[in-house]
């Protein structure tokens, strides 16, 4: 009886214990940012750790679970692929984005993955969407979950990035355009403009950040590296003057590359923030915004100078203002916030150094090679232009004239690939079938993982190390090809654990990892693996 009793106490003691634990258990976070920062490096943030602020890259980084290394294991890589990849938790060989281009038969020409005829841009000419993304992205499942009550927004420089971020039910994904610097959209989705962004464009308030000059923050002598550009503005260094530039669009672009456009960027997200009230009632909303360290002075990204050191002090402090709006709308406990980069154009390979002319490397011709090529299969097979198309080291045959002469297709790729590979600089070439077997060779298995059978060519190749792709007029061809190792990621806020994870993880990781942190399905491409060590920390709250 004795016993009995004090059970039955116990039991009312500790009921209003379990009554809140198991709301708690089932808590979702109010809202997800992801922040974007376009060239990040984790060598970069490493070298100017000291320099930073407390409440930028230090508060994510320092406070949140980091990973100075993660992966990328699929071959081409680059921006659009990077971002399609994190959204979606796949790779290519799924998800579809295999690049920048592809070769569209249909225009006989590379276009972009996002060109769309069917779909009009709004405050802009673009004709694009994001049907050819072929899985769904963290930002469509954030939507599905909630009956599409939840409210997305993503902001890029570019509109293929935008589209990547905010996937297929976005409420918008929104770009500066190239041509006439307004905010711009696409009627794929159907909401348009929200009323914020298009007053933004009434008050030319892009062109008032684009106006602004760029001169160092301070003295030259508190930088740890000189700057690339001399040009003076009395007794200050200029980087960025408007009045520079011939036409409007050479402006646009330089400006994309500045501390203003990341001032800009941080003002549309805090203004959502604001104006959409994201954050304030049931349903888990989602901002992506896109920012950049690119300075556009760099000759190459194994370099730093004093201007893209200045855009990263400038951005640690945009950063902190934003962590700082989140704060103040719902709190970090409410948040997570996501800190992800991707592979740009710049050729990593390439050194300006007097030193890097000992390390061995070369400059790979294409359009020469592909016509020595040519020529080739028409010592075999007969007069006619065999190659159609030729997209970041992707071969594309002219299959309607296979199909013509009844030759064997994969006969002519296997000939045209063991030619290729007697050229100076290329290291392999394989043909489609042969990718799509592939197991075993890791090298092998990432062109695999960023081949799709719709879009990538018959014949893919790759070069030697040191080796850059190059125009007839020895210009460099800036396609992304090989897979860095070196990506910064971070997870901050809702109860996650102050953590650097220095184990293997891939940049599909990202997307399951999101998903258990806002309770919701995996992306139906997903391939990735949650990381236990962020996700352990959720289970705990």
């Amino acid at each position: 009886m004795y016993n009995k009793s004090i059970n039955i106490l116990l039991i009312f003691c500790l009921l209003p214990l379990l009554l809140w634990a198991q709301p708690q258990a089932l808590r979702k976070p109010k809202l997800t940012v992801v922040i974007a920062v376009e060239g990040l490096k984790s060598d970069h943030i490493a070298t100017l750790w000291n320099v930073f602020g407390n409440g930028g890259f230090k508060r994510i980084i320092g406070e949140g679970a980091y990973i100075s290394k993660a992966k990328c294991n699929y071959i081409p890589a680059g921006e659009i692929t990077d971002y399609a990849t994190i959204f979606t938790g796949t790779v290519p060989y799924f998800h579809g984005i295999t690049s920048e281009k592809y070769y569209n038969l249909v225009e006989d020409a590379a276009v972009s993955f996002t060109y769309d005829s069917r779909y009009k841009g709004i405050a802009c000419a673009e004709t694009v969407s994001p049907r050819r993304l072929l899985s769904t992205t963290i930002a469509d499942e954030v939507a599905l979950s909630q009956s599409g009550q939840s409210k997305i927004y993503a902001f890029a420089l570019q509109s293929d990035d935008a589209l990547m971020m905010g996937g297929h039910l976005a409420n918008a994904a929104i770009w500066i355009d190239d041509q006439t610097g307004n905010l711009c959209t696409t009627n794929f989705y159907e909401k348009g403009l929200p009323s914020w962004v298009e007053k933004m464009n009434i008050d030319y308030t892009v062109s008032d950040y684009m106006n602004q000059q760029w001169t160092p923050m301070q003295a030259i002598d508190k930088y740890l590296f000189a700057p690339c550009t001399k040009k003076q503005l009395g007794n200050k260094w200029l980087f960025y003057d408007s009045n520079d530039y011939k036409t409007f669009s050479q402006q646009i672009s330089t400006f994309k590359q500045t501390p203003a456009v990341n001032s800009l960027m941080r003002n549309l997200a805090v203004k959502t923030l604001r104006e959409a009230e994201m954050g304030e009632d049931d349903f888990t909303d989602m901002l992506c915004v896109q920012f950049t360290v690119n300075s556009p002075f760099q000759k190459n990204d194994n370099t730093m100078c004093l201007e893209q050191e200045d855009l990263y002090l400038r951005l640690d402090k945009e950063i902190r203002y934003l962590l700082d709006a989140i704060d103040i709308s719902v709190g970090m406990n409410n948040a997570v916030v996501v800190l992800i980069t991707a592979q740009d154009k710049k050729q990593t390979s390439q050194f300006d150094s007097d030193l890097s002319k000992k390390i061995p490397s070369g400059q790979f011709n294409t359009k020469r090679s592909l016509a020595l090529l040519n020529s080739y299969l028409m010592a075999i097979y007969g007069q006619g232009q065999w190659i159609n198309d030729y997209y970041n080291r992707n071969i594309y045959l002219n299959h309607a004239l296979i199909n013509s002469n009844k030759i064997n297709k994969q006969e002519m790729e296997m000939y045209a690939a063991q030619f290729l590979t007697e050229f100076e600089g290329i290291q392999n070439a394989f043909t489609s079938t042969q990718i799509q077997n592939a197991g075993g060779n890791d090298i092998m298995i990432k062109i695999r993982n960023g081949y799709h059978k719709n879009v990538s060519g018959d014949i893919v190749f790759t070069l030697l190390p040191g080796w850059s792709e190059v125009d007839l007029n020895k210009q460099v061809i800036e396609h992304p090809h090989q897979a860095q190792t070196n990506i910064p990621i971070a997870f901050y806020g809702f109860g996650i654990k102050a953590q650097e994870i220095k184990g293997e993880i891939n940049m599909e990781d990202i997307a399951p990892t999101l998903s258990d942190l806002l309770r919701i399905n995996y992306p139906n491409g997903c391939i990735g693996k949650p990381i236990l060590s962020i996700t352990a920390a959720d289970k705990s709250r």
